[in-house]
């Protein structure tokens, strides 16, 4: 149950720092590695597996770099 917790917040996350930046998932989804319905399926709060998890982070940490 904290997983899914945890992810659902990774996906709200997502959500609010592509809308911020005016970004949608077609954009992103390339330069994270990462197909752009995988990643709406995380911002709906759905689960998905670690490699990921991690490339999202990744790419969450470097966008602002």
């Amino acid at each position: 149950m904290a997983r899914l917790k945890q992810q659902t917040k990774l996906g709200e996350m997502l959500r609010l720092y592509r809308t911020v930046k005016n970004r949608t998932l077609r954009d992103i989804g390339p330069e994270i590695g990462i197909g752009h319905a995988t990643l709406m399926r995380i911002e709906h709060g759905e689960q998905f597996d670690a490699d990921t998890m991690l490339k999202l982070w990744i790419w969450m940490l470097k966008a602002d770099a």
